[in-house]
């Protein structure tokens, strides 16, 4: 089935001193497909993570780029949606770390700096896909059909 076809439940990251905590929904078995959501702006977040659950996937985020790799680790996404500008570090280095720490996520980048997200295309090497900002659910829904049938 059409994972835009079923609405889901989601849970949202909450930072705790040096952790992560996920509630026991996120923890749980779910054959929808999983996404993270790395961006410093936590209204997009919020608003992006509404979206991916009206079209029917789990969906958690992260507003932290020091805990992402925590997040990954506890929520094992399917897809990891990543903003090239994350306050202290670049997105793209965080896309390498993940890629490092787990080669099976794929990571689509974002960004609203149309020339920045062009010259991340030619450093591409760790990720599935960009995604220029503003975008809309079907542009998200089309692109995350097309890598789940490639």
């Amino acid at each position: 089935a059409d994972p835009a076809d079923k609405p889901s439940d989601c849970a949202t990251l909450t930072r705790q001193p040096r952790r992560v905590i996920l509630s026991p929904l996120s923890m749980a078995a779910n054959p929808t497909p999983t996404i993270l959501i790395v961006d410093d702006d936590e209204e997009f977040c919020r608003e992006f993570r509404d979206m991916l659950v009206n079209c029917g996937y789990v969906a958690e985020y992260c507003c932290d780029p020091d805990l992402v790799l925590d997040a990954e680790e506890q929520f094992c996404p399917d897809a990891v949606f990543i903003d090239l500008w994350l306050r202290g570090q670049d997105g793209l280095h965080v896309a390498w770390q993940l890629t490092m720490a787990n080669e099976v996520v794929q990571l689509f980048v974002m960004s609203g700096d149309h020339h920045r997200l062009r010259c991340a295309v030619r450093e591409r090497s760790c990720v599935t896909g960009f995604l220029e900002k503003p975008f809309d659910r079907m542009t998200v829904s089309a692109l995350l059909r097309s890598q789940r049938s490639a």
